[in-house]
């Protein structure tokens, strides 16, 4: 039986950096962040329809306040005991930019 070479981002390869217990979280993490990117880039994208350009620094106050939102639910999930094991919220950022 031969091995088959795994590319970076591929599962053994994360499973290697993160080790083996934290694999779903690390995944569930990832998807997590890409989801909340997605919907900070639709609403942004919603508001220049309707309104016009956003600038440059109102993205990124967007992005901040996002952040900000998330690291409250973390906060708020780990003092409930929540079983939240990712070491924090991941930020909004998207791929698409």
């Amino acid at each position: 039986m031969s091995e088959k070479a795994y590319g970076r981002g591929e599962g053994p390869a994360i499973r290697t950096r993160v080790g083996k217990r934290e694999f779903s979280a690390f995944v569930a993490a990832a998807v997590e962040r890409e989801s909340r990117g997605q919907v900070l880039d639709a609403y942004l994208a919603d508001y220049e329809r309707r309104k016009g350009p956003v600038s440059e620094s109102a993205r990124r106050w967007a992005q901040q306040v996002c952040d900000g939102i998330l690291a409250e639910e973390d906060r708020s999930a780990r003092t409930s005991g929540s079983p939240r094991t990712s070491g924090g919220p991941p930020p909004c950022g998207s791929s698409t930019r």
